[in-house]
C-alpha cells in the first residue's frame, strides 16, 4: 500500500517536471530485512536513468570527508540547478525543488483513504512527510534523490569496492541546516553497496543480522533511545566487526550473545573516543559534530545495568 501511494505521487511529480522522472527503490532497514517493531517508517531512493553516469564527484581542500561536489560531465536537465559562476550543482535547490513538487502532487491527487499528518519538509538528504492510515497513526516516508557515480571514488576518498558487486556509490543532497553551509557539498552515499552486503551477510548461516536487530531493539526500548545515536551507527560497527572477523565460526547462532556484547563494548569504546569511522570512507568520523555524546554513554550504561538487574523490563 505504501509503495502504491508513493508511485502515484512520483508519477504525478514527473508530469510537473520531466527532469524529476524517477525510479523508486526501497532502501534502509525495510530493504535490508532489519526492520524492528511496526512497519511505520520507509526510506525510498529516487534514481533517474537520464542522469546515470553523467554526474562526476569532485573534492578539494575545503571539502569535508564524506562529502563532494556534484559536477555534470555532460549537459543534463539538472544544469538549471548549477551554482552561479560554477559547474557545481546546488544540493539545496535540487532537494528543495523535489519538496515543492511532492507537496503539489499530494494536494492535487487528493489520495483516498489517506490523511497527510505532516506536510513535506526537508530533513537530512531527504524530503520527509507523514501519512495516516486506519491501522497506523503515523507512517513516516523519506524520499531521497541519489546521483549514481560513474566511477568508484579513488582510495584517497573511499575503500576499494568489493570485487563481487556492481553496486555504485551515490551523491545525495544532504544540506546542513546552517544557512552558511556550502550548498555545493553533497553527501557521498554507500547505501547501494551496504544493501547488497546486508542481503547476503548471513549466507553462511551466521547471526550477524540478529546481532544488529538485538541492538536496534534494545536501543528503541532504552530510556532516551541512546540519543543522539542512530541505527546507522550500530550497522557501521557491525560492518567493521564482520570485516575483521570473517571466520564463519565467529558468527554461528550459538555465538549470538557474545557477539552482541562485542558490539555494545565497541559502541562504548567509540563513544568514549568520540570517533566512529565510516566503513567505506574511513576519514569520515560519523560522530563529528554530534552533540551530547556523553548522554549516549550514560544511556548505554543504564541499559547494561538494567539488562543485568531486571532484563524482563526490556522484553515484551
Amino acid at each position: 500500500m505504501v509503495y502504491t501511494e508513493i508511485a502515484k505521487i512520483m508519477t504525478k511529480v514527473a508530469t510537473y517536471d520531466s527532469c524529476y522522472n524517477f525510479k523508486v527503490h526501497l532502501k534502509g532497514s525495510a530493504y535490508d530485512g532489519l526492520k524492528i517493531d511496526k512497519p511505520d517508517e520507509f526510506d525510498f531512493g529516487l534514481l533517474n536513468d537520464a542522469w546515470s553516469g553523467k554526474i562526476s564527484l569532485q573534492v578539494d581542500a575545503k571539502t569535508p570527508a564524506g562529502s563532494a561536489y556534484a559536477v555534470p560531465i555532460v549537459k543534463t536537465c539538472l544544469d538549471k540547478f548549477k551554482i552561479e559562476g560554477t559547474n557545481r550543482l546546488d544540493a539545496r535547490k535540487v532537494r528543495g525543488h523535489l519538496r515543492e513538487l511532492v507537496e503539489k502532487a499530494m494536494v492535487d491527487l487528493k489520495l483516498k483513504g489517506l490523511k497527510i499528518k505532516k506536510r513535506p519538509w526537508e530533513g537530512g538528504p531527504a524530503v520527509t512527510f507523514e501519512f495516516m492510515w486506519t491501522r497506523f497513526p503515523s507512517i513516516s516516508i523519506d524520499l531521497a534523490i541519489a546521483l549514481e557515480l560513474p566511477h568508484w571514488p579513488p582510495p584517497t576518498i573511499a575503500r576499494p569496492r568489493p570485487v563481487d558487486t556492481d553496486a555504485k556509490m551515490e551523491l545525495v543532497p544532504k544540506v546542513k541546516h546552517d544557512e552558511s553551509a556550502n550548498p555545493a557539498f553533497w553527501q557521498i552515499s554507500t547505501a547501494q553497496i551496504e544493501g547488497q552486503i546486508m542481503k547476503s551477510i548471513d549466507k553462511d548461516g551466521g547471526c550477524r543480522k540478529k546481532v544488529l536487530q538485538l541492538a536496534k531493539y534494545f536501543k528503541g526500548k532504552s530510556k532516551g533511545r541512546w540519543y543522539p545515536l542512530a541505527s546507522y551507527h550500530l550497522k557501521t560497527i557491525l560492518l567493521h566487526m564482520n570485516d575483521e572477523k570473517r571466520q564463519p565460526q565467529y558468527w554461528t547462532q550459538g555465538m549470538l550473545v557474545p557477539r552482541f556484547r562485542d558490539l555494545i563494548d565497541r559502541l562504548l569504546k567509540h563513544l568514549r573516543s568520540d570517533s566512529l569511522p565510516n566503513f567505506f570512507i574511513p576519514k569520515e568520523n560519523l560522530f563529528k559534530g554530534r552533540r551530547d555524546i556523553a548522554v549516549a554513554i550514560g544511556g548505554v550504561n543504564d541499559f547494561l545495568k538494567m539488562l543485568q538487574e531486571n532484563p524482563e523490563s526490556l522484553l515484551m
